[in-house]
């Protein structure tokens, strides 16, 4: 089994290409990331076997930080220890340039996550409910967050409030969340709070919120705090009984 890394700035050719996304839309009710695999900012790591592709991962700046994403082994070769390689091969890419990472993993069984905390990596953050109509229609799917990178949490420098109609998440990012801004938050969307110590203090006392742990706003390149609304679409999520190999710190972070 070969894996081939494609560096920044290069495309994959196009039979490669169509042949990686086949491997996801094989894999996933529906992947809304299609477009990040073409991408030509990160690196692209395709395995290949007797010619046929048969998984992916890829990595890309995010301000101080790199970003893991879109790992993937085709369903007939895993169990062979692909999805280890092709996790070593881009942590050591990360880690040969200095940088730190951070990945998003998913919920559904242990697999991934597993993987995070045998490269060193540790959990800092889990989000219920974090992905619909991944695996299967109207299912929400949650995620733990892993870095490698101390984390500093730093106040937000601009309130933004950004909506993204398609994987249905709202973020809200503020060092002073505003009360009518938290009450309009969508209750049918994975809606997160990014704040700093003083709003830590304010979101403890709003009901409605848990503290999910840290998150990394590569918009700002910053670390903060984390609350997520337990609304419809927190409760979706624990109903699908999310499985997480290591609990986040701080002690808070709980369903």
């Amino acid at each position: 089994m070969n894996l081939t890394v494609y560096e920044p700035g290069t495309d994959l050719p196009p039979g490669m290409l169509a042949a990686v996304h086949e491997l996801f839309r094989a894999s996933y009710h529906r992947y809304h990331y299609l477009a990040e695999v073409a991408a030509t900012d990160r690196i692209k790591i395709v395995a290949n076997a007797h010619d046929r592709v048969c998984g992916y991962a890829s990595a890309s700046r995010a301000g101080k930080l790199y970003r893991l994403a879109n790992l993937l082994v085709a369903l007939g070769s895993r169990g062979t220890g692909l999805g280890r390689r092709l996790e070593r091969v881009r942590y050591d890419y990360v880690r040969d340039r200095g940088m730190s990472c951070y990945v998003s993993c998913t919920c559904e069984d242990t697999t991934s996550q597993l993987l995070k905390l045998d490269l060193g990596l540790r959990p800092v953050a889990l989000k219920i409910g974090y992905r619909v109509d991944v695996v299967r229609p109207g299912e929400r799917g949650s995620a733990v967050v892993f870095t490698d990178a101390p984390i500093e949490v730093a106040e937000p420098r601009d309130d933004s409030l950004v909506r993204n109609d398609v994987l249905r998440r709202t973020r809200y990012v503020s060092a002073d969340p505003k009360p009518e801004v938290l009450a309009a938050l969508p209750v049918d969307d994975f809606a997160e709070v990014l704040t700093g110590s003083a709003g830590l203090r304010r979101m403890a006392r709003t009901p409605g919120f848990r503290l999910a742990g840290h998150e990394y706003d590569a918009v700002d390149a910053q670390w903060h705090y984390c609350f997520q609304a337990c609304n419809a679409a927190y409760e979706e999520g624990v109903r699908q009984r999310p499985a997480i190999a290591v609990m986040p710190e701080p002690a808070e972070v709980a369903l």
